[in-house]
């Protein structure tokens, strides 16, 4: 995506930087996001690439409000948002 994308949020995908990673104890990844959300990998996919802050990162609305996640040539894999504490 082109870096005028950064941050773009429609009804259906949201185009964002990865500002710090996170794992829970499961091995699952949070990703915090530049504008300071949280979105958890919410499946067992095993990710091949590393993600690391600075890249940039799609989450796309699919079937019953989950979402299907992708960052900088990762495979794509389901997450959803953490709601704050």
């Amino acid at each position: 995506k082109a870096k005028s994308d950064e941050g773009r949020r429609d009804a259906n995908e949201i185009v964002t930087t990865i500002a710090r990673i996170e794992k829970t104890r499961r091995g699952h990844v949070i990703f915090i996001v530049e504008d300071g959300s949280k979105w958890m990998q919410t499946d067992s996919t095993e990710l091949y690439r590393t993600p690391r802050a600075g890249q940039s990162m799609s989450m796309t609305r699919s079937a019953f409000s989950n979402y299907l996640c992708q960052f900088a040539g990762s495979q794509v894999f389901n997450c959803a948002p953490v709601e704050a504490e």
